[in-house]
């Protein structure tokens, strides 16, 4: 008499031999899952999601969704989700399915600063995201009004040294470029001057062209019409070397101090646990995309760099930032609820 359980049995014992053989010629069947989901991935639209509101960050997401669009063929959505300074929209993505079609599209104020700033920070970049790639560079430029009589860094330097917490400076919130910057200027400088946060950029460029606040570190594209207008003095660029759009406004590192160098890069991630062929192919694409002359040049007319960098040299650069921005905010002991 054959046991009734006599054909499953043999059907496992099949199936365990083929694994074993497979194993041995070097394959897994969670390899073999994710490489299936890559050979066809995407099969239908990508959201990108930008944690705040439609800005310049938006904007340069909106012109990598449009040439990513063409090359994967699939429509590549992007929706703002904003709040708490971008840890919504971050936590949101880290808690979508591991698919490739939900993506993080942000500045390094969500992934870098964010983590040392908020006490109540649920989400861990490390271990609910994995990087994609790096897609652009926005410097910043240190400005006065002209009636404020700040027309060097040197100045700046002694009008702060001078009066240790009475020269103001204003940003877009904690943990903004725009703060940072200028926490990075007075731990690399040894001063200190007195924070005024905004809700963004915008308002707190406002108060500085209005006289309210003594100066900022804001984005080029921003300001660039307000400099050019002569109703703010560039002082300095944070960028490695002179920006075309402002080509007589010295680097810091021209001024003396390299340390002070930075820029407020974006950069897209996914959640953890997505197939890494599928993070190679969105990699793969974003890096393309952004070699492209058109694409570089809707970038910068957003006021960004195009600055490519794959999902490993993003690992990299995610660590170095971490450590390097994690002194700074300790140092001057910046916390949030």
């Amino acid at each position: 008499m054959i046991p009734m359980n006599a054909a499953p049995v043999k059907s496992s014992r099949r199936m365990a031999i083929w694994c074993c053989l497979l194993a041995i010629a070097g394959f897994t069947v969670c390899a073999g899952a994710g490489a299936g989901a890559a050979a066809d991935y995407p099969t239908k639209p990508i959201r990108m999601i930008v944690p705040f509101p439609p800005g310049a960050t938006d904007s340069g997401a909106r012109v990598l969704a449009q040439a990513l669009t063409t090359s994967l063929k699939q429509p590549v959505i992007v929706e703002n989700l904003g709040g708490a300074n971008g840890s919504i929209g971050a936590e949101a993505v880290a808690r979508s399915a591991p698919d490739g079609y939900t993506l993080l599209f942000t500045s390094m104020g969500t992934l870098v600063m964010n983590p040392h700033i908020y006490r109540n920070q649920r989400l861990n970049v490390e271990r609910d995201l994995v990087p994609v790639a790096k897609v652009f560079d926005t410097p910043l430029v240190a400005e006065a009004r002209p009636d404020r009589n700040i027309k060097s860094l040197d100045d700046l330097i002694a009008r702060a040294r001078d009066a240790p917490g009475k020269l103001t400076f204003a940003s877009g919130g904690y943990g903004a470029s725009s703060h940072m910057a200028a926490e990075l200027f007075q731990y690399s400088t040894k001063v200190r001057m007195n924070h005024i946060p905004y809700k963004g950029n915008g308002p707190a460029l406002m108060d500085v062209l209005g006289g309210q606040v003594d100066m900022m570190f804001d984005q080029v594209a921003a300001s660039l019409p307000h400099i050019q207008a002569g109703e703010l003095l560039a002082i300095a660029v944070t960028s490695s070397t002179r920006l075309p759009s402002l080509p007589d406004v010295p680097t810091v590192g021209e001024l003396g101090h390299p340390e002070l160098e930075m820029s407020s890069w974006a950069s897209v991630t996914a959640p953890a646990g997505t197939p890494p062929e599928i993070v190679d192919i969105l990699s793969r694409a974003i890096v393309r995309a952004l070699g492209q002359p058109e694409v570089r040049k809707s970038m910068e007319a957003s006021g960004a760099i195009a600055a490519p960098g794959d999902s490993r040299q993003l690992a990299v650069l995610l660590k170095s930032e971490t450590e390097r921005w994690g002194k700074v905010i300790e140092a001057a002991g910046i916390k949030a609820e």
